[in-house]
């Protein structure tokens, strides 16, 4: 599934936003993961959605970052400008 920038990602939800902004995020499906997972500037969010299976992504699927690429693996630091607020926020509104 991919959605519009400025809203929450669900699992397995992508984040596609304005060309201003330099990366295109996608969220882990696991229930005990949740992570962000940066794409590479050349990746579009939704090719790589309707790749997935029943639209669910996974850590574990990413083969453009291998150091990303389990659950175990820590999220991406996060970039102090130009990062979407979505992203900064998990589900409970927490700062990730």
């Amino acid at each position: 599934v991919a959605g519009g920038g400025g809203g929450h990602g669900q699992g397995g939800g992508a984040m596609m936003h304005a060309n201003k902004e330099p990366y295109q995020w996608i969220r882990c499906c696991n229930p005990s993961c949740g992570k962000w997972r940066m794409l590479l500037r050349s990746m579009d969010a939704s090719s790589v959605i309707d790749k997935c299976r029943d639209g669910e992504w996974y850590c574990v699927m990413n083969t453009w970052d291998e150091k990303a690429a389990s659950c175990g693996a820590a999220q991406e630091n996060l970039p102090a400008l130009g990062c979407p607020p979505w992203v900064m926020v998990d589900d409970k509104g927490a700062e990730t």
